[in-house]
């Protein structure tokens, strides 16, 4: 059993839990600043990368302090729903406002209808968001492209982690470590 997994009854008794803590047992190198590997990505979740064993649930381990943008396992979608108007490097949606969604600036927005996805920059009013190519970033994104005026969507929230310490352990499960925003180094998802 694993620590945690020991409940103790009123009567004395000690059985396990029925919900056990369990141990790691797979590690996968996320990024190595001494070499190439680099499997951080803004559009893959761990169990889609190429080249790894990695899956969903993550918890992560960071040797080179730094920052650390993930996606949360489990993350509730914010909203979703289709484009009303197409107009250029913008969401244009009547189905939402930002104020009754909790939109922030940084939110994910993925365009189903085509698999592509950015970020929320501004959000110009209750029905418009601004949208760049990265987190924090500067780079226009036109993903709405006009290929259809009723493009579906979904907004999500990523966590950004600030200064991790070095040699930090994470008890926490991630889908996604982004490339865009995170400076720590010597990211190994562990499950």
């Amino acid at each position: 059993m694993a620590y945690g997994d020991i409940k103790y009854e009123s009567s004395g008794h000690v059985r396990p839990d029925s919900q056990p803590i369990s141990t790691v047992t797979h590690a996968v190198l996320i990024r190595n600043s001494g070499s190439s590997i680099d499997y951080r990505s803004d559009s893959l979740d761990l169990k889609k990368l190429v080249g790894t064993k990695a899956h969903n649930k993550a918890g992560v381990y960071v040797g080179v302090q730094g920052d650390l943008l993930v996606e949360l396992s489990g993350s509730p979608m914010i909203t979703s729903g289709t484009t009303t108007a197409d107009t250029t490097n913008k969401l244009v949606s009547s189905g939402f406002t930002s104020t009754n969604h909790d939109i922030l600036v940084g939110d994910r927005v993925l365009n189903t209808t085509d698999n592509t996805q950015a970020w929320v920059q501004a959000i110009d009013s209750d029905t418009t968001l601004a949208l760049v190519t990265a987190p924090g970033g500067s780079s226009a994104a036109d993903i709405f492209d006009g290929s259809s005026t009723a493009e579906k969507y979904e907004i999500y929230r990523p966590v950004l982690f600030q200064q991790i310490a070095a040699g930090s352990f994470l008890p926490i499960k991630v889908d996604r470590i982004y490339s865009s925003n995170t400076t720590a180094d010597d990211i190994i998802a562990l499950y």
